[in-house]
């Protein structure tokens, strides 16, 4: 009986062993973190999980559907694309999970042996997801097989791995040179390279036999921390620029040892740019980007991060401002407001800023190098540009219009305004009158005093600088008066002789109590109009849209371009320093309903020869107001600036 037993003992044992030896060495092994299978030094890398998922998603939508209906689109893309897109799809299925791309360099152009060029794609490494299941890896191996069509195979072992390469013939299409891959199945991952040297690099990395992987890389690490990659993210960036400068030279320098033109010439400006190189890495360094698609929200968002050497100056975060002054503009901006750009600066210390700025660069060049005096003069160029507008304007920035300004300053598209064609014309044209853009400048000044000086500037120095270079060229005399009110001038030469007549004055109208004014030239249909709102000026092309400001600003208006973008898009506005806004949407609204458009439309087929029909313009049109808002907005901190954008798209 103890005999059996011990049988019986030992033959449990063996079967323990022989489950555990399947288990633990025969079984591929899960890896945990698919970023250690890539080699580290990586220029850039992408990233998406559930991709085929997300992308059914966004194909089956109302928006996509009318894309891929639209004429124009349909011909030139959708029906090239349904040519390969069985092939597409099918290889698709097998990364429904983790997949991502590592691109290690760029790729070049090459002269082959006819003298025409060939494009050589550089060196990268793909790894996805596919799981353990051996019936699931034949397929995939038969599928791309498939797919690549005419190809040579070969397969070697390398430490046990099967590492099969293909050879694919060039294409001649995109003059493209003969591509090598290799391919391997590491686990229940499928890792794919055009390098050997990479795939037998991520062998090494799978069975633990080197640790310089991705996953190890201080600024991936970082990017990570800043931007985690979830599951929401449809596509996630990384991109060092250390490395891409390193991935540059090193290029350069095959490239002269390869044409065996290493002259002592050349071998100079390779020093040059690798020192440049060099000081410029230290200025930024990574740049992280998350994209996703927000089908609940109808939004599509991009978040980008770009990191800064904290050591070094840098423009933007040594001077934006943060506040109230972005979210107290909006207010003033009425709803259908077609776009708007605000930013929040010190514009007081703005010229010595840049001063600042423009030594920094020149010192990151270096005078050592030979691209020095280039940078340099472009500087010196700039700065007399500078000057010139001043003598033109007749004023100093830094001395006179920069110390007077605040914080926050906007350039604002308000909408189109119907202008009446001249008489004369009207005969000419099946036309009465035209579209024009309502434009205006919203200067802030520090208080209501310094925005009656920057006033005082434009009518006393800036008008009648104007009007003395109109009346040059018309051939008039240095004899300038600028009228204000049409009864108070203010003599800037010689009064006496025969009266001149004016071509540029300004007129002074009130509304709800505040002054306009509007400097009107000869000859130029639209007056450039401007009013004091507290420490603001308004400048505006329009003066029905300034007098819409004006109201806004009295609050006789009850909704603002602020309560508009309630929720998400301004939620942290007191956290940014710049924020951009464009309604796609209302600009085809307002465009539509123009006598021109109105006019134009019925003939659009004869003008087109009719490659273009009205229905088509019809569809056109649905499609783009379908694309209602887009907003950017800038941060930044001691580590850099992000941008955030959305886009808010119906239908998504």
């Amino acid at each position: 009986m103890k005999k059996i037993f011990v049988v019986l003992s030992c033959a449990v044992l063996a079967v323990a062993v022989y489950y555990g030896l399947v288990k633990f060495v025969f079984v591929p092994k899960v890896v945990e973190d698919m970023n250690s299978l890539l080699p580290n030094k990586a220029v850039c890398y992408f990233y998406a999980t559930d991709l085929k998922h997300k992308k059914e998603r966004i194909l089956e939508s109302e928006f996509v559907k009318k894309l891929k209906s639209f004429p124009a689109l349909k011909a030139a893309v959708t029906d090239k694309l349904s040519k390969i897109n069985h092939n597409i799809d099918a290889v698709s299925d097998y990364f429904d999970n983790e997949s991502a791309l590592a691109v290690y360099s760029f790729g070049d152009m090459a002269l082959n042996n006819r003298r025409s060029a060939d494009f050589e794609i550089g060196k990268f490494a793909f790894v996805s997801r596919v799981g353990l299941d051996e019936k699931i890896k034949k397929a995939l191996s038969d599928r791309l097989l498939k797919f690549s069509g005419d190809i040579s195979t070969k397969a070697r072992d390398y430490k046990g791995f099967n590492v099969v390469s293909y050879t694919a013939r060039a294409e001649k299409s995109y003059r493209l040179a003969p591509i090598n891959v290799y391919t391997v199945f590491l686990g229940d991952c499928f890792f794919f390279s055009n390098d050997r040297l990479l795939t037998l690099k991520a062998i090494d990395l799978f069975k633990a036999q080197s640790s310089d992987s991705l996953k190890s890389n201080a600024a991936f690490i970082k990017a990570n921390q800043k931007y985690p990659r979830t599951k929401g993210t449809f596509l996630w960036l990384y991109f060092d620029q250390s490395e891409y400068y390193n991935s540059i030279v090193s290029q350069t320098a095959k490239g002269y040892l390869d044409e065996g033109n290493l002259s002592p010439e050349n071998a100079i400006d390779f020093r040059e740019m690798s020192k440049l190189f060099k000081r410029f890495e230290k200025l930024s360094y990574l740049t992280v980007a998350d994209f996703r698609v927000d089908k609940s929200d109808n939004e599509i968002k991009l978040r980008v991060f770009q990191f800064v050497e904290p050591k070094n100056n840098h423009f933007i975060l040594d001077n934006a401002v943060y506040g109230s002054g972005i979210a107290e503009l909006f207010q003033l901006l009425p709803e259908d407001v077609v776009s708007c750009y605000a930013v929040s600066f010190d514009y007081p210390n703005l010229h010595s800023a840049m001063d600042k700025y423009f030594d920094s660069y020149l010192e990151t060049i270096g005078k050592d190098n030979a691209l020095y005096p280039i940078a340099s003069g472009k500087i010196d160029q700039l700065k007399s540009r500078l000057q010139q507008a001043e003598k033109m304007l007749g004023i100093d920035f830094r001395k006179e219009l920069l110390p007077l300004l605040g914080d926050t300053q906007a350039f604002a598209f308000l909408g189109l305004e119907e202008v009446p064609l001249p008489a004369e014309n009207i005969s000419f044209l099946p036309i009465s009158s035209y579209p024009l853009p309502g434009l205006a400048l919203l200067l802030e000044a520090k208080d209501y005093s310094s925005a009656a000086k920057i006033s005082f500037l434009i009518e006393n120095r800036i008008v009648p600088l104007i009007k003395k270079s109109i009346e040059s060229r018309q051939g008039f005399s240095d004899s300038i008066k600028v009228t204000i009110d049409s009864d108070d001038s203010v003599p800037l030469g010689n009064e006496g002789g025969e009266a001149k007549p004016e071509l540029v004055k300004i007129v002074s109208d009130s509304y709800n109590n505040i002054e306009i004014k509007t400097v009107i030239a000869e000859k130029i249909p639209v007056g450039l109009n401007y009013a004091l709102l507290g420490k603001r000026i308004i400048f505006s092309s329009s003066l029905p849209e300034l007098k819409r400001l004006i109201d806004r600003n009295e609050k006789k208006e009850k909704l603002s371009l602020k309560d508009k973008l309630a929720g998400d898009k301004i939620k942290d506005i007191e956290e940014v320093f710049a924020f951009s806004y464009f309604n796609l949407q209302e600009l085809v609204s307002q465009l539509t309903q123009t006598e021109i458009f109105a006019t134009a439309k019925p003939m659009l087929p004869m003008f087109s020869r009719g490659s273009v029909t009205a229905d088509q313009l019809d569809a056109l049109i649905d499609i783009l107001s379908d694309i209602s808002i887009i907003t950017q907005k800038s941060k930044a901190n001691e580590l850099g600036v992000e941008s955030l954008m959305s886009v808010t798209v119906e239908g998504l």
